[in-house]
């Protein structure tokens, strides 16, 4: 018997970003994760603040005006395991693309370097979706579109 599905939250710099968003979201969906939220946003200075908190000192300044320095992909998944899985499925398009960064997500590092967050925890994931993202503008999963569908 399955898990109890899941979300988390995943943010990347869309300008480093660019060429590799189909190859993400191609490996969540492969996996089987559904995409349950998708938005091109500019983030403001409090929200990046807050998000990067845990970096703390002077690197949080840098940390921010990185990823304000032009837009940005927050996405949501859904899935079994997609918390600990979302990590593993970044660190492998990393891996491939020869970029630095180990698969350590949550690290000054990972994101300073890549411009890629993911969260950690369910806790986080649900703190993360809330700042992040209106209720609204997540959807889950649902069997209604096969009734669209011919089979």
């Amino acid at each position: 018997m399955g898990q109890e599905s899941e979300r988390t939250f995943v943010l990347m710099k869309r300008d480093l970003w660019k060429d590799l968003l189909s190859d993400t979201f191609a490996l969540f969906m492969r996996k089987g994760y559904t995409s349950c939220g998708l938005k091109l946003t500019a983030p403001s200075e409090d929200l990046l603040r807050k998000q990067f908190s845990w970096v703390g000192g002077y690197i949080v300044h840098e940390q921010v005006a990185y990823m304000r320095s032009g837009p940005v992909v927050a996405m949501c998944w859904e899935g079994e395991n997609v918390v600990e899985n979302s990590q593993l499925i970044l660190g492998e398009i990393k891996y491939r693309e020869g970029l630095s960064g180990g698969y350590d997500m949550d690290s000054t590092d990972a994101v300073m370097k890549n411009g890629i967050y993911t969260s950690k925890s369910r806790e986080k994931a649900k703190r993360d979706l809330e700042e992040w993202f209106e209720p609204s503008e997540l959807h889950g999963k649902t069997k209604k579109r096969d009734s669209w569908l011919h089979y």
